[in-house]
């Protein structure tokens, strides 16, 4: 069960698994790993090669708790114990509201790069019995010299969520998902019932684009652009996927071109540079492997972004 949570953790983080194009080193950055374990960040131009260990970020593994059997400062995520009759850690009493007196407490660091900037992020979950809680998440976002040019702490379904978020390769503009609204799970997991796409200047993180998309959806970037993925499914008990919507936000243009693919086609660009082309993205007929080019200017709808 705790294994099980600390994937819940990341999913909520949505930043151990979801590197940028970049993955763990590019001109500016590099992750430090232990196996696969995100241990930190070195800040490659910077001139006195500053290095932040996961312990300098994650302020909630300065918490007092004690970690449990086989973890250590360096375990990614640390597993600690938690008792209010012994141990009194304001910031969970209070999260907590004493409504839980016994539990395990853990907390992860993950870390994404891009071009001219990094996310990191921490979050704070507690585990007693069958119940599991997400308390509170935090994210910093770094210069390429280790500045703290962004910083903001959020609940569950509140606050800018900065875990699924993009910087694009200009560093200007900043993209993310939104949800409004949610029922909670049995177990306290919150499930999602709205999408919202928002988009930010870079840093001062104006909003000047939002859009509700229908369904949940996967952000991804290609060099400025920002680019998102939802499935139309059929009716049937597994919920087949039939075809992917596909919508490609060039903020410098202020356009938005979509696409909608059916089954067989898709559109392998999150995972392959050769699927885009200069003048739009390459579509694969995956039941044969043969492959068409598709114009931004020519084959998609185009519309104009509304801004704030």
């Amino acid at each position: 069960m705790r294994i099980l949570l600390f994937f819940c953790l990341l999913a909520t983080l949505q930043l151990c698994s979801a590197q940028s194009i970049d993955g763990y080193e590019n001109d500016n950055f590099k992750v430090i790993l232990k196996g696969n374990d995100e241990q930190g960040i070195i800040f490659k131009a910077d001139s006195t090669g500053k290095v932040l260990m996961n312990r300098d970020i994650n302020p909630y593994l300065k918490i007092g708790l004690p970690y449990k059997e086989r973890y250590t400062e360096d375990s990614n995520p640390i597993w600690m114990s938690y008792d209010s009759s012994i141990h009194h850690i304001k910031m969970i009493d209070t999260l907590l509201n004493h409504t839980i007196s016994k539990g395990d407490v853990s907390t992860g660091t993950t870390i994404k790069i891009f071009s001219k900037y990094v996310i990191a992020g921490y979050g704070l979950d507690i585990y007693g019995g069958e119940w599991n809680k997400s308390l509170k998440h935090g994210w910093k976002i770094f210069d390429k010299n280790g500045k703290i040019v962004y910083m903001t702490d959020s609940y569950p379904g509140k606050g800018v969520q900065l875990g699924y978020a993009k910087i694009d390769t200009s560093g200007k503009y900043l993209a993310t998902r939104r949800s409004d609204h949610f029922e909670e799970w049995e177990g306290g997991r919150l499930n999602p019932l709205d999408f919202f796409l928002d988009v930010y200047s870079f840093p001062d993180m104006k909003l000047i684009f939002s859009e509700e998309i229908p369904k949940y959806f996967t952000l991804h970037l290609h060099d400025n652009i920002f680019w998102i993925k939802f499935d139309e499914t059929d009716n049937s008990r597994l919920n087949r996927s039939i075809g992917s919507h596909y919508s490609f936000y060039d903020i410098e243009k202020n356009k938005c071109y979509s696409i909608y693919l059916p089954r067989p086609f898709g559109f392998g660009g999150s995972r392959n540079e050769s699927a885009w082309s200069k003048e739009g993205i390459i579509v694969t007929n995956i039941s044969d492997g043969t492959t068409i080019e598709k114009s931004f200017d020519r084959d998609f709808k185009v519309k104009e972004l509304i801004r704030k």
